[in-house]
């Protein structure tokens, strides 16, 4: 019994990491936030909101060399940031950009991406990130 207990805690201890990937964060106020990931598209919208939200992704080359966002905002700000290690890559996104507009990931490599969110006072807000 005891070493059912020892392996069940160090499988915890090994699967927790990679139960973080794609677990997603925010901060901030916010009116209405619904956000939804689904077959490499990630969707999000919100009647206003002023924070940041963010969530990783296991990407393959492929994925990254088809990233894609098209977006709304009203009025406010909103910057899409991408993270891996030390490479950190910022998009900003005018209040008005409905046509799939292509990232550069060229300095990304296959793996874990994090994929950040930086909303200022963001109203009418309809985002959608792909790479598929």
């Amino acid at each position: 019994m005891k070493k059912l207990i020892i392996t069940a805690l160090v499988f915890a201890l090994l699967a927790s990491p990679m139960m973080l990937v794609g677990c997603t964060s925010f901060s901030g106020s916010s009116s209405n936030l619904n956000h939804a990931y689904s077959d490499g598209v990630w969707t999000v919208t919100a009647t206003s909101v002023n924070g940041t939200l963010s969530r990783s992704f296991n990407l393959q080359q492929e994925q990254l060399d088809s990233l894609r966002v098209t977006s709304v905002a009203a009025q406010g700000s909103v910057q899409l940031v991408l993270i891996q290690g030390d490479v950190e890559k910022t998009v900003i996104l005018d209040q008005l950009h409905v046509s799939a507009q292509p990232i550069d990931t060229s300095d990304f490599n296959p793996g874990s991406v994090r994929v950040r969110l930086n909303f200022t006072n963001a109203r009418g807000v309809s985002i959608v990130v792909s790479w598929r």
